[in-house]
């Protein structure tokens, strides 16, 4: 009997108007005391997000102790734009090429290597990779724009390889997470208008939601 009395009193003191403002309260202030305690935390790049002990982790760390192990070959590859094979004087204006590349690679440039038909020709660009997608695609985008400015006449050159295409697939996909963000916190929120029916309660979910991945994402990064 006691325990129903003081179960009835804690859970009147919870529901009433004073209650409510207090629990929140109570919530909010814990959430502002967690934010500060994982504030600089800061979230980590490449593999430094899965386990110590991981394979992928063990791995990462094993690949860094060999020579050259930041480095990834660009491919510059050539071709005329009427689809002939190429000439003596094309290729000559490759080989002028090459040093003007070896300016942004890591190492000496390979090349130009000519297909069996003599219809394409390649040049091999070693680079220094960055753990930053940013910085990969800074680097892949200036390498393009020197390739642009002294590709010689009749020849389309087009920059590939791991790391171009990786700076491609990073701006395809280029403000599409913030995109996917605002559509979906349109969708629930206009859910949950009609759900609640009222201009005010719809947002307590979605701020909810909010704290705790903002919070969530500090304490994993810490």
């Amino acid at each position: 009997m006691a325990d129903s009395v003081a179960r009835s009193r804690l859970s009147d003191a919870l529901t009433s108007r004073r209650g409510a403002w207090i629990s929140l309260g109570l919530v909010l202030l814990l959430m502002v005391l967690l934010f500060g305690a994982f504030g600089s935390a800061k979230a980590p790049g490449g593999n430094a997000q899965a386990p110590a002990a991981s394979e992928s982790t063990r791995a990462s760390e094993l690949l860094k102790t060999f020579p050259d192990a930041d480095r990834q070959s660009v491919l510059v590859v050539a071709s005329r734009e009427d689809g002939a094979a190429l000439s003596q004087a094309d290729l000559a204006g490759l080989k002028d090429l090459v040093p003007v590349l070896g300016a942004r690679a890591a190492a000496d440039p390979s090349g130009p290597m000519v297909s069996d038909d003599e219809k394409a020709a390649a040049i091999v660009l070693p680079i220094t990779a960055s753990d930053s997608n940013a910085e990969n695609a800074k680097a892949i985008a200036a390498l393009r724009a020197d390739v642009a400015a002294h590709a010689p006449d009749g020849l389309a050159l087009q920059v590939t390889g791991g790391p171009a295409f990786g700076a491609d697939v990073a701006s395809a996909f280029e403000g599409a997470d913030f995109t996917l963000l605002i559509v979906t916190i349109l969708i629930v929120a206009i859910l949950l208008i009609v759900t609640y029916r009222s201009p005010i309660l719809w947002l307590i979910p979605l701020v909810v939601v909010a704290l705790a991945d903002g919070l969530a994402g500090r304490m994993t990064a810490a």
